[in-house]
């Protein structure tokens, strides 16, 4: 068997587990174009290459910023921030977090127009590379929601791919009794599309609307954004409120087997494409509940709750 019918092998695998064996031969031709995608070869980022565990010990330091924390008024915020880091932390820091950089419109950017570009009053990819030669940097891959005013959500409103697909949509039929609730605004809005009146799924912010990870072209979607990640010098993947991913009727949407397993298939996925990628589950859950998110040693690498950093 050749290195690329074992890899599709392995994505199958998770595929099934998420998605069941309802659809054989759309999962099949997913698996055969991710693993195509992976053959054609993994991150040039200068950083040494290791196994993920042997990365961290009681020494590891992560900073969290914005990326305009540090500005001159002159350069891009996040060639600042880089130079500040490697000025006057270089024995301090190792690895940075920059909260989301991508163009948005609200949530402190976690409401993303466009996951492939850098916000340009920010900087550019170019800017996170050169901080990812010298640092590990963290970014969020927010995949639970994007923002109304995306380019998808317009698909999806004038009803036209691939967005018309790509974002959560329910009926009155759906028990929403159980569901969990980080946020107090309305959990459903309505809104109205060429295929008419629609309700929308909205955990954080009416104007951060879920995505429909029941449909495979929507995780097919992550995985593409985070291997752009790491092409461009991203070594840490966040991702960002993943316990919501997935809904089923009557239940608490929240920590249900398939999200378990979307996130195993792109730890499987990010590793196989560079072998040193970190995976970070942020849960924000009670201890049990957070720790599950290790796996079997096959899930998260670390966990990210809020009490820690304090």
């Amino acid at each position: 068997m050749s290195s690329e019918e074992t890899t599709q092998k392995a994505i199958l695998h998770w595929l099934h587990v998420i998605y069941g064996k309802e659809t054989p031969a759309v999962l099949e031709e997913l698996a055969n174009r991710l693993s195509t995608r992976l053959e054609r070869g993994g991150s040039t980022n200068p950083m040494p290459s290791h196994s993920p565990q042997s990365q961290w010990d009681e020494h590891t330091c992560v900073m969290i910023s914005y990326a305009d924390s540090i500005t001159d008024g002159k350069r891009a915020p996040l060639a600042c921030l880089a130079e500040f880091v490697e000025t006057h932390l270089d024995d301090v820091i190792d690895s940075v977090h920059i909260l989301p950089f991508f163009p948005s419109t609200s949530d402190d950017g976690f409401a993303v127009l466009d996951y492939r570009s850098v916000d340009p009053r920010l900087g550019s990819w170019r800017d996170v590379g050169s901080l990812s030669r010298s640092r590990r940097v963290m970014a969020d891959v927010i995949l639970n929601h994007g923002s109304r005013s995306s380019r998808l959500f317009k698909q999806f409103i004038d009803g036209e791919i691939p967005g018309k697909d790509f974002f959560l949509t329910v009926d009155d039929t759906f028990d929403v009794s159980n569901v969990v609730r980080p946020r107090a605004h309305p959990l459903i809005e309505e809104v109205v599309t060429a295929n008419g009146t629609r309700k929308i799924w909205c955990t954080f912010s009416a104007d951060q609307v879920d995505f429909d990870f029941s449909n495979p072209q929507v995780l097919e979607e992550f995985v593409n954004i985070i291997l752009n990640f790491i092409d461009n010098g991203v070594g840490i993947l966040r991702l960002d409120a993943v316990g919501f991913l997935w809904k089923e009727s009557g239940t608490s949407c929240l920590n249900l087997p398939q999200t378990h397993g979307i996130i195993k298939l792109i730890r499987q996925i990010a590793n196989l494409y560079r072998d040193d990628v970190i995976i970070v589950t942020e849960t924000n859950l009670p201890n049990q509940e957070n720790l599950s998110y290790f796996g079997n040693g096959n899930e998260a690498h670390w966990i990210y709750n809020f009490p820690l950093p304090p």
